[in-house]
């Protein structure tokens, strides 16, 4: 069944939406950088009001990996998403501990071997957009990674939202679909209108 990803979230009103519309995870941006950057005293607060099922899921940019596993250890995070430049190694090393989603950007010079020998458990291929790890509501052209068509390990993002997430899903059977600014009110905030209708669509379809 297509599993569904609700990034960015901030505060405990949007996380609990997500959830009881039908989100399997919910992301939560450790990249002080980002604008959807939340700390994890805030996660700490959250967190514990979610349900069991729910997957937690820490999103890092190019940490040390003592310090990706620590707070990954100290938040019973279900998953660590490395979103940066992380080596295979690097992988390697957090994925012995806690269950790793790495994500590629595809872009003009995309090659398909940057993740061949990856450990990572799930791939989330997004756009690559300057000054952005992820987030840019930005689609890429999905035929560069047709060769990953129902792969177990594909997780789709990139300006994935009502609107194509029907064309998504038969262009790539993805195992997972991840969001962030196109279920958005405003950077840090869900719209409750945006998200309902995505579930409403993507229901149908799981």
């Amino acid at each position: 069944m297509l599993k569904v990803k609700i990034c960015g979230i901030t505060n405990l009103k949007d996380a609990l939406l997500a959830e009881k519309l039908g989100a399997d995870l919910l992301g939560f941006i450790f990249y002080a950088k980002s604008l959807r950057y939340v700390s994890p005293s805030e996660v700490n607060k959250i967190i514990p009001q979610l349900s069991p099922f729910t997957r937690k899921v820490g999103v890092f940019v190019n940490e040390p990996v003592s310090k990706v596993l620590r707070m990954a250890r100290n938040m019973k995070l279900d998953f660590v998403q490395l979103a940066g430049e992380e080596s295979l190694a690097y992988v390697r090393k957090v994925q012995l501990k806690v269950p790793v989603i790495k994500a590629f950007r595809v872009g003009s010079d995309f090659r398909p071997t940057a993740f061949k020998n990856s450990l990572a458990q799930l791939f989330l291929m997004d756009t690559e957009v300057d000054g952005f790890y992820g987030g840019s509501g930005k689609t890429f052209d999905w035929k560069k990674i047709s060769f990953l068509k129902g792969d177990s390990r594909l997780m789709l993002a990139g300006g994935i939202g009502a609107g194509n997430i029907r064309e998504a899903y038969q262009a790539l059977r993805p195992a997972a679909v991840d969001l962030t600014s196109s279920v958005e009110s405003r950077p840090r905030k869900k719209d409750p209108a945006k998200l309902k209708k995505f579930f409403e669509v993507v229901n149908a379809l799981r």
